[in-house]
């Protein structure tokens, strides 16, 4: 019941959220959008849905494998790589970069939000002394099918940091992932707005 109500208190924010920010943003995502569009190579749509789903599968394979790693790299590509395209003054090539950007960070923050487990135990063992964890499989009928369920255990030695960890943590962390996705966005918004001011001036 109490995981039910904070997965209702924190998506609904969320969404909240969302829907004020939507109509600030919306033409100036629009407008982003038809340049990109107007200036993309012409690649045969298949090919693009074939990169996509290999860039996917990447991402999916670098959260299990190098976890810390992909989330450096993401934070490259979030921060650091972006304001590197401001001395470009061809907008197409300045799209073309902006937008791979874009859709790498987009990539790494969905495989993120379904990796909670991998990010959970970064964040238990780098920070939280005794940090001891396993995971359990339950099942439970439906009324068509027996689904099964991971389920976390945490022990710290502290029963209420394990039902943070446990129940609120998984909450917490897809909206702060989805908020750092949306900075992402107004990031490429913004200095695409500073790349043309600096190619009028120069």
């Amino acid at each position: 019941m109490m995981n039910t109500l904070i997965e209702i208190i924190v998506y609904g924010l969320s969404l909240f959220l969302a829907l004020i920010l939507l109509p600030l943003y919306m033409k100036k995502l629009s407008s982003y959008i038809e340049e990109v569009v107007c200036d993309w190579p012409d690649i045969p749509n298949w090919l693009n849905w074939v990169f996509g789903v290999f860039l996917f599968l990447g991402c999916l394979t670098a959260q299990d494998t190098i976890f810390f790693e992909s989330i450096v790299i993401w934070l490259v590509l979030l921060i650091i790589v972006p304001f590197f395209y401001l001395p470009i003054r061809n907008s197409r090539t300045y799209n073309i970069l902006s937008v791979t950007t874009f859709f790498l960070t987009a990539f790494f923050s969905v495989t993120l939000f379904f990796n909670i487990d991998n990010s959970r135990d970064l964040i238990g063992k780098s920070f939280i002394p005794n940090y001891k964890v396993y995971y359990t499989t339950e099942y439970y009928q439906t009324d068509y099918v027996d689904k099964e369920v991971k389920v976390t255990h945490v022990n710290t030695g502290n029963k209420t940091l394990d039902f943070v960890l446990e129940s609120i943590f998984p909450f917490v962390y897809r909206s702060f992932i989805g908020l750092i996705e949306f900075f992402s966005l107004l990031t490429n918004l913004s200095l695409r707005k500073k790349n043309k001011l600096i190619k009028n001036i120069l």
